[in-house]
């Protein structure tokens, strides 16, 4: 990409000593496999052309009594037998003593919203999630 059309300011804030800033957040394993574990700006979810707000999905777990904190984002699902979309991941900080697991969360978000918004990233349970500050 060589910038946005007749929208040189955008084109500037994008780029970085020739590279495009994404927003991507990612770790280089001993074998040099590179993984995306993070966004760093707050961007939409695109699930089979819908746009979807992290935000949005990010009050629902909050209404399970074992859940202390969560946050949403969209993860990439390559490879072969991949659609090449986006899904929902979720990052699930417990409460002391929750019993619920990865499966019972999952099925806590899906009776609450449309299949396009369903956790097919996973659920991934932590002790931390970073914030950034708006």
């Amino acid at each position: 990409m060589k910038g946005y059309w007749n929208k040189p300011k955008e084109t500037e804030e994008t780029f970085a000593d020739g590279w495009l800033k994404t927003g991507g957040i990612a770790v280089i394993d001993d074998e040099g496999e590179v993984t995306i574990v993070n966004q760093m700006k707050v961007e939409l979810i695109k699930v089979k052309g819908l746009h979807v707000a992290p935000a949005e999905l990010e009050a629902l777990p909050l209404e399970n009594k074992d859940v202390a904190d969560a946050a949403f984002i969209g993860v990439s699902m390559l490879g072969p037998l991949s659609d090449n979309e986006e899904r929902p991941r979720a990052y699930i900080i417990p409460q002391e003593g929750a019993i619920a697991g990865e499966k019972d969360i999952s099925d806590y978000l899906a009776g609450r919203v449309s299949k396009a918004k369903r956790s097919t990233g996973d659920v991934i349970f932590t002790k931390d999630i970073s914030k950034n500050p708006e």
